[in-house]
This record gives structure tokens, sequence and C-alpha cells, in this order.
């Protein structure tokens, strides 16, 4: 996985790369999922907020507003970021 984040208030970008390990796993498929579902929405009314651009081995980058993502994924993707 290789995630690069962009924007807030200074509009500084940030990325890294992770490997995700075994695609099978029930959590990975989860966590997945949840990137792809916040993906679709949209980036909502806040300012000076984070945007994820995500890509995985398996399909497009997704791009995901910070608004979007739950507490567990955003933790999850701001450890990948060096």
């Amino acid at each position: 996985m290789r995630v690069r984040r962009s924007g807030g208030f200074a509009g500084l970008s940030r990325s890294g790369e992770a490997d995700l390990g075994d695609a099978s796993q029930p959590e990975l498929r989860a966590f997945v999922d949840t990137l792809r579902t916040a993906a679709t929405r949209g980036p909502g009314q806040a300012r000076d907020t984070f945007v994820y651009h995500v890509s995985l081995d398996d399909g497009p980058e997704l791009t995901v507003p910070e608004g979007a993502l739950p507490a567990d994924a955003k933790s999850r993707l701001d450890r990948t970021l060096t």
C-alpha cells in the first residue's frame, strides 16, 4: 500500500509505503473495504483537512477525505507516513 497525505492548514504533503501482508485476512479485507467506502464520500464542509491518496495493488488510487475515515483507519494510514 502506498499512501500520500496532502492538504491541511499548511498544505504539506507526506507519503509512505507499507506491506499489508496476506490479503485474505478478514481484518485486512475490512480495512480495504473501509477505504473504498470512504473514497466514495464527498469531502464534506470541513476546511483545512487532509486528503489521503491510497494506492493498493489490486485497483486504482483511492482519494479519501479525512472526514470520511473512521479513527482506526485514519490511525493506520497515519502510521504509514514518514
